[in-house]
């Protein structure tokens, strides 16, 4: 006949196996996501500036790769929110990731006679950002450079923004066929930070 074991017993095998609680689990995980960066972060040191844009002289297809499918319901919802509460172009997490030559980005910088746009304006403590025209406008970007630069990130706000000025009867209308763009240079952000933003748009 087998004897039970005895409650102390019980308690000291217990206490061999420490274990967990979900709650510590959690925090572990959390920790971690917070201790992660982000793709725009970790681009950061080699973004060349942020500017204006146009949307017609950017190219979903990389060097190294491409932007996932467009999922047409999503680029209508975007463009729906678009026309209800504005684009935000301003938006820092709105702003589209862009890559291009560091040579085509100088050329295009000293077209323009720009010595430095790097950081763009910015405001005084207490006020608000700045409007989306405080930033240079690389409007002739294919006249001056002649290619496409590479967007990695935005491709559904871009195609969203598209969608919306044909239905406002707008679609050539250049005036507001650009976004404020994050550029960064090519040859060191494909090389870095290529696996975090490969799948955001």
């Amino acid at each position: 006949m087998k004897r039970k074991p005895q409650a102390g017993q019980l308690d000291g095998e217990r206490k061999k196996k420490p274990c967990r609680s979900d709650a510590t689990t959690r925090a572990a995980k959390s920790s971690n996501v917070k201790d992660s960066k982000s793709a725009r972060e970790q681009a950061e040191p080699y973004r060349l500036a942020t500017v204006r844009f146009p949307i017609d002289a950017l190219s979903a297809i990389w060097t190294v790769g491409t932007n996932r499918p467009i999922d047409e319901a999503h680029k209508r919802k975007l463009a729906e929110l678009f026309k209800d509460h504005g684009l935000r172009r301003s938006d820092v997490s709105n702003r589209l990731l862009v890559a291009c030559g560091r040579e085509d980005f100088e050329k295009m910088r000293g077209a323009m006679g720009l010595a430095n746009v790097k950081d763009g304006p910015s405001a005084p403590m207490g006020e608000a950002e700045p409007k989306e025209q405080a930033w240079p406008y690389f409007k002739d970007w294919m006249q001056v450079v002649g290619k496409a630069a590479e967007l990695m990130a935005g491709n559904h706000r871009m195609e969203a923004l598209k969608e919306l000025l044909s239905r406002s009867g707008n679609e050539n209308g250049n005036d507001e066929r650009w976004w404020l763009c994050d550029l960064y240079d090519k040859g060191l952000v494909f090389s870095h930070v290529l696996d975090e933003v490969g799948n955001r748009n």
